[in-house]
């Protein structure tokens, strides 16, 4: 928890950004007992990605199945400007957040974004932290990462 200008605990606010064919809401379903455990301390917030995946299994979960990007035969990173717009976006409107955690599909996009914004390629308010679960490098874009710095 960190303090505002009264030195009264505030909440850790951090933005969390589910996988492949998932959506906000499964994803928050899934994050049931960490948001329990950590409730008087963590504020969670969820997004959609913005692009819409086709074909998935109708018993996998309610509501629509979304993506940070998708992948064409040609094409690797079929919508990622539009999900990066997103995110920054989010971070503005509804910030300022302490950190980003994403899952799968979304923990790969946000090594890409974190590297983005570390290096400022893209104009994106600076978050302390970020937490990757089951992601992998976006091969794409393999020679953007960059080295993680923490205090």
């Amino acid at each position: 928890m960190t303090c505002n200008g009264n030195s009264v605990p505030r909440k850790l606010k951090v933005l969390c950004l589910h996988g492949y064919s998932q959506n906000k809401d499964f994803f928050k379903m899934k994050l049931g007992s960490l948001r329990k455990a950590v409730k008087n301390k963590v504020e969670f917030e969820f997004i959609d990605g913005p692009h819409i995946v086709e074909n998935r299994r109708e018993e996998d979960h309610d509501g629509e199945s979304r993506a940070w990007w998708l992948t064409e035969s040609h094409n690797l990173g079929v919508g990622l400007t539009e999900s990066i717009e997103l995110v920054k976006t989010t971070l503005l409107e509804k910030g300022p957040f302490d950190g980003i955690l994403g899952f799968s599909q979304g923990a790969a996009f946000l090594g890409l974004l974190s590297s983005f914004i570390a290096t400022k390629q893209i104009d994106a308010p600076d978050i302390k932290f970020v937490v990757l679960v089951a992601g992998y490098k976006f091969m794409l874009h393999e020679n953007s990462y960059t080295d993680v710095n923490t205090p």
